[in-house]
C-alpha cells in the first residue's frame, strides 16, 4: 500500500472548492476537511466552510490567504 504525500501550501494557492485540512492528516475524518470558498474583499479572507456543514454553528472559517493548509490526504 502506498500513501501520498501530504503537501503543504498556502490558502491562495487553492482553486475554489479544493478540499484541504488545517493540521497534516494522513485519513482526516469529514469534521477535519474544509472545502475553500469565495475571496470577501470586505475581510480580506477566504470563506472556508466544513465538508459536512449541515445546519452547524462554527461549520464555516474565514481564513487569510497566506494560512497554511495541507492537501494530498485520502479522504
Amino acid at each position: 500500500m502506498t500513501m501520498k504525500a501530504m503537501n503543504e501550501t498556502t490558502l491562495s494557492q487553492l482553486k475554489r472548492g479544493e478540499y484541504f485540512t488545517l493540521k497534516p492528516f494522513v485519513n482526516p475524518s469529514a469534521d477535519q476537511v474544509f472545502i475553500k470558498g469565495v475571496f470577501d474583499r470586505k475581510a480580506d479572507r477566504y470563506n472556508c466552510e466544513r465538508y459536512n456543514a449541515k445546519c452547524r454553528d462554527g461549520a464555516s472559517r474565514m481564513l487569510k490567504g497566506d494560512h497554511p493548509v495541507y492537501t494530498g490526504f485520502v479522504f
